[in-house]
């Protein structure tokens, strides 16, 4: 016995159409909307994340914030 599993398909050029058949069944708009998403929209959320955790760190290390709960939180930024 093989150890080739059979997933119904007649051939390779089968699923290859099958895979080309769902792309032109995307929607026109799927391209811009993952540009936008992707190429703009994440990295301004992630840069902003990024500088409030700066912000954090700047003011819990002051030296009126020595206190238990800010040496847990100063923890939790880094």
């Amino acid at each position: 016995m093989s150890n080739v599993k059979y997933d119904g398909r007649a051939n390779d050029t089968e699923a290859v159409q099958t895979c080309d058949d769902l792309e032109n069944l995307e929607d026109p708009r799927t391209a811009s909307l993952r540009r936008i998403s992707y190429g703009i929209i994440l990295p301004a959320i992630c840069c902003l994340g990024i500088i409030g955790n700066i912000l954090n760190l700047v003011v819990l290390t002051r030296r009126n914030m020595r206190g238990t709960a800010y040496i847990y939180m100063r923890a939790d930024i880094i």
